[in-house]
């Protein structure tokens, strides 16, 4: 009888399996080293725009304090002149001379400029934050120290520790708490200075 062949065992597969394309890991790993390079590179420009703001809001505040320092330098130069000019003093003594007349009492000319010295003192506080200091007739017993908060018209007496009676005979003005135009004093012992008044003709009865 022929022989049948025999049949063959399952032999292992000696064919190798196909490797997956690339390095799964290795990706992973660049993948990994990516996402950590954008995180330190978003971090590195959240503080520049940090240290841009923060420097741009120095530069602003240091414009605004220039400015504020050319704006007073201006203030400063402004009210020296006005000092020197006597506007100040003047614009005090318009206003009392006015307080001395009865409203109605001048002529219509005159009455029509009564709030002006109120309008000057009120626009000089609101400008300048000017106000005036001692009142025209007051009289005060200061010690010889602090005299020199004074503008004097005497010579200073040589006992600094006594007391001297003065009268003040011309408005200051202080900023705050600064006084930029000392007051002007006299000895109340002096006679008080009345300015002259303009002699009126009579009138001649009409025939």
């Amino acid at each position: 009888m022929p022989t049948q062949p025999k049949k063959m065992k399952n032999l292992p597969s000696r064919a190798k399996k196909a490797k997956p394309y690339g390095n799964p890991k290795g990706a992973q790993k660049k993948d990994s080293a990516r996402m950590r390079q954008m995180d330190a590179a978003l971090t590195r420009y959240e503080k520049a725009c940090r240290v841009a703001a923060a420097r741009g809001e120095a530069l602003a505040a240091l414009a605004h304090r220039i400015r504020d320092a050319a704006v007073e330098k201006q203030a400063v130069h402004i009210i020296r002149e006005m000092g020197k000019l006597q506007l100040l003093r003047d614009v005090v003594e318009l206003r009392d001379a006015y307080a001395e007349c009865a409203p109605g009492s001048l002529t219509p000319r005159l009455e029509a400029l009564r709030l002006l010295p109120d309008a000057f003192l009120q626009w000089f506080e609101t400008r300048f934050g000017l106000i005036p200091t001692g009142s025209f007739g007051n009289e005060l017993e200061l010690p010889v120290s602090r005299l020199r908060n004074y503008t004097c018209t005497f010579d200073m007496p040589a006992d600094s520790s006594g007391l001297v009676r003065v009268r003040v005979v011309a408005a200051g003005w202080k900023r705050g708490d600064t006084v930029v135009i000392p007051p002007c004093v006299c000895l109340a012992n002096q006679p008080k200075t009345v300015a002259p008044r303009a002699s009126v003709p009579e009138k001649t009865p009409s025939r």
